[in-house]
């Protein structure tokens, strides 16, 4: 069933539109005296009117037509009704905006078209999946950020935080919902169309660079998004697979989302999930790289143990040493800091996990490199002493082998081999999913800091 019906087109919305247009006629040429933006505003409600579907505009357009409102009461409600109380319920976060699916410009384009030209050039888009104006099917899923929207911060308040405004990077206007600008010259058209047959073709070229412009915003919010519905997905708020920016997205799972992402943490953390947008590669958005450093500083200073752990557990590894050996600096500082990451990162899961009280037992005997793997088959210990020292002379400095002197290890010393036993679990876990990731997508020259990188996010949001 068409979301447009003809007798409405033809009979209450055409006498609503030609009073509206009329009295913004009136208020340009001085007859009817309102100051500020209100002939512009009155422009805005006639052109939203005309494109939009039946539904946005049928309540008011009834009252109008009954005589129970008057055209400019019509135009106040008409305002209200496009600036608040349709767009507010489908923001995902208070100061997102609603980016249209089709440009509200189409409507100035169209505005010298006669009711029964228009009504069928809506009638033929509407098969292709293409609506105007501020109809819900225009509008519902197009939340933004304003540096997705536009590319810009939005603005400061007196009364309340601007979460985007104080907390993230900066957006890029060329790669943004309105990449030339929001007084996009592309729609300048000096040719109105008056017939449907005219304005589908001055409206293909226009609608074929929006479909290209409306993939860009996407791709630009889609760190932001996957984000936010991750977080959802975590706290049990939705079920895997939901995405509330979905165009499809119903209003009861709207409703439930809300009172999650109006919490001042929340906030705070999806401004800060935005990414600037780098460079375009094929038609894909290119994000700035992460810092492996910055991104990784953060967890390494709040945990502390885990760091100095994982720095040792990699430096006084097999693989590490025998790098070292050939002379493969490089190689085994990224594996170093790799497992400083990867400390860091478990150190934090164990203190999500309660556990931070057993890594602080173990942490004064992790210091001593002496402790690492001792009396362990294939031992870091034993392969130094193997190619390092002779056997029958006294150890080096980093220790004895506890099951050569027939003493058991301290609690401690074996806690260090559980704790390590675990690390290199994880690591290898983890290492192993990053590979078949890359390999699924045929990206598998991703370098080692980069790898450090994607590891470090992980840990700063909370461990493994």
């Amino acid at each position: 069933m068409s979301a447009y019906s003809k007798e409405y087109a033809l009979g209450p919305k055409a006498r609503a539109v030609a009073a509206l247009q009329q009295l913004a006629n009136d208020i340009q040429s001085g007859k009817v005296k309102m100051s500020g933006n209100e002939p512009k505003m009155t422009l805005r409600v006639v052109r939203s009117l005309r494109m939009s579907t039946d539904a946005t505009f049928k309540e008011l357009v009834t009252k109008f037509d009954k005589g129970q409102i008057t055209a400019e009461q019509l135009k106040n409600k008409g305002r209200t009704l496009i600036e608040k109380k349709l767009p507010g319920p489908l923001r995902r976060t208070e100061t997102d905006r609603i980016h249209h699916g089709t440009p509200l410009e189409t409507g100035a384009i169209l505005e010298n078209m006669p009711p029964d030209q228009l009504y069928e050039y809506l009638v033929d888009a509407e098969k292709e999946g293409v609506y105007f104006g501020d109809s819900d099917q225009n509008t519902r899923g197009g939340s933004f950020d304003e540096r997705e929207h536009t590319g810009a911060r939005p603005k400061k308040s007196k009364s309340k935080t601007v979460y985007p405004n104080e907390f993230g990077p900066d957006g890029v206007t060329s790669m943004s919902g309105h990449p030339r600008g929001t007084r996009d010259p592309f729609y300048n058209i000096p040719d109105r169309p008056t017939t449907a047959v005219e304005a589908k073709k001055v409206l293909k070229p226009l609608l074929d660079q929006n479909a290209i412009d409306q993939d860009l915003a996407r791709q630009v919010a889609n760190p932001r998004r996957t984000f936010i519905n991750n977080q959802l997905i975590e706290q049990g708020i939705i079920e895997s697979g939901v995405d509330i920016f979905s165009a499809d997205i119903d209003d009861a799972t709207l409703k439930k989302v809300a009172p999650v992402l109006k919490q001042p943490d929340m906030q705070r953390r999806v401004a800060e999930a935005f990414k600037t947008p780098l460079k375009m590669v094929d038609g894909t958005v290119k994000f700035n790289a992460v810092d492996p450093v910055a991104a990784a500083m953060d967890p390494l200073m709040k945990n502390r143990i885990g760091a100095l752990t994982g720095v040792l557990f990699e430096g006084y590894n097999i693989d590490t040493i025998k790098k070292l050996e050939q002379g493969d600096i490089a190689g085994a500082g990224t594996d170093i800091a790799t497992g400083a990451v990867v400390g860091a990162g478990i150190e934090a899961g164990s203190k999500v996990l309660g556990a931070e009280k057993a890594l602080g037992r173990v942490a004064a005997p992790v210091a001593g490199a002496s402790l690492f793997m001792e009396g362990r088959e294939g031992s870091t210990t034993e392969y130094i002493l193997n190619n390092y020292g002779p056997n029958s002379q006294e150890r080096p400095f980093w220790g004895t082998e506890f099951g050569k002197m027939g003493t058991e290890k301290p609690q401690e010393v074996k806690a260090v081999e559980g704790f390590l036993d675990y690390t290199n679990g994880v690591v290898r876990t983890t290492f192993n999913r990053l590979n078949q990731e890359r390999a699924n997508t045929g990206k598998n020259e991703q370098t080692g800091a980069n790898r450090e990188s994607e590891l470090s996010v992980g840990f700063a949001e909370g461990g493994m």
